[in-house]
């Protein structure tokens, strides 16, 4: 499994992300609501840098491996391995 694989939280979304990697090139990103009902999943492929995209959207994960920053389009947000 990859280290990446997991739950992610921001402070400013009232929202849960589940990463998992599947393969080499590819990042399942399934985005639940507060009740934990899932609103969508995207799969992301891998870029440049070790930052994976979809169209309109960018996960780079942190150099430690406790969160990642989701870019989408002007705004960027820090998101944080959920306990």
């Amino acid at each position: 499994a990859s280290a990446l694989n997991g739950r992610y939280r921001s402070e400013n979304l009232d929202a849960t992300y589940v990463l998992e990697v599947a393969g080499d090139e590819t990042l399942n990103v399934t985005v639940l609501d507060p009740a934990g009902k899932v609103r969508r999943t995207v799969a992301l492929k891998r870029a440049e840098a070790g930052s994976f995209k979809a169209p309109g959207i960018e996960i780079t994960p942190d150099d430690d491996g406790r969160g990642f920053m989701l870019e989408t389009g002007r705004v960027s947000l820090p998101f944080a391995r959920a306990l």
